[in-house]
C-alpha cells in the first residue's frame, strides 16, 4: 500500500513537473480600458526597467516563473516571443488608437534618463506616455502571486513630466489559484489589464491626456 502511495505521489509530480516546462503567456490578448477620448497625436514607449533583463540574467521575453511537484522553478515566456516590454506597447497602442488617439511609437534601448529624454526630443510628440516597467513577473505553484512595480508618466516634448501615477506590489501578490497554462495566461492578462487602467485612471494622468 506505501509503495503504491509513493508511486502515486511521484506521478503526480512528474505531472506537475511537465505542466510546468515551456509555459508561454500571452499579453498580446490584453485589452486596456481608457477613460479618455481624444484625437491629438501622442507619442509612446514602454520602458523595460527589470533589473535582471538590463544585467543579462533573464531574456526580455521573461514574465514569471512556473514551479513543478518539488518548487522547482521554470521561466515562462511570453507567447509571441517578443520582449514582454513591446507586447505591453502594442496593447497600449491599440487601446490608444481605438479611443481615437494617433499613435508615435517611441523605443529605448536602456532605461537611462537622458538617453529617454533625448529620445522623445528628436522623436515626441507634445504629450509622450511612457510606462517603466521596473518589476513585473508571475510566480505560479498552487496559487497565482504576481510582484509588480509600474510607473505611468506623461512627458511634454523635451522629455519633462506632466504626470504621473505608479503602482507596485509589496512582496508576493496572490491573485488566484492556479490552473493549467491557457487560465493562467487569462489571470496574468487580466491584472496587466487591471493595474494599467487604474494608473490611466489616475486623475493627474487623464487631466494630462486631455488638457
Amino acid at each position: 500500500m506505501r509503495l503504491f502511495k509513493y508511486s502515486i505521489a511521484l506521478l503526480c509530480l512528474s505531472f506537475l513537473t511537465g505542466c510546468a516546462v515551456g509555459n508561454q503567456y500571452d499579453y498580446q490578448q490584453a485589452d486596456v480600458s481608457l477613460p479618455i477620448k481624444g484625437t491629438d497625436k501622442v507619442s509612446l514607449g514602454v520602458i523595460d526597467n527589470r533589473s535582471y533583463v538590463i544585467n543579462g540574467d533573464k531574456s526580455a521575453n521573461f514574465i514569471g516563473l512556473q514551479r513543478g511537484g518539488f518548487g522547482n522553478p521554470f521561466e515562462v515566456t511570453t507567447s509571441s516571443g517578443k520582449p514582454l516590454t513591446e507586447d505591453m506597447s502594442d496593447v497600449l497602442e491599440r487601446s490608444l488608437v481605438q479611443s481615437g488617439f494617433q499613435v508615435n511609437k517611441l523605443y529605448f534601448s536602456s532605461p537611462d534618463t537622458s538617453m529617454v529624454a533625448n529620445v522623445i526630443k528628436n522623436n515626441g510628440q507634445q504629450k509622450n506616455i511612457i510606462l517603466t516597467v521596473s518589476e513585473w513577473k508571475t510566480d505560479v505553484m498552487m496559487n497565482i502571486a504576481l510582484i509588480y512595480d509600474l510607473e505611468l508618466q506623461v512627458k511634454d516634448q523635451e522629455g519633462r513630466e506632466i504626470a504621473s501615477a505608479s503602482a507596485r506590489s509589496t512582496g508576493k501578490e496572490k491573485i488566484s489559484g492556479a490552473g493549467f497554462q491557457g487560465q493562467n495566461s487569462r489571470v496574468a492578462v487580466s491584472a496587466f489589464e487591471t493595474k494599467v487602467s487604474r494608473l490611466f485612471n489616475n486623475p493627474a494622468i487623464v487631466k494630462a491626456l486631455k488638457d
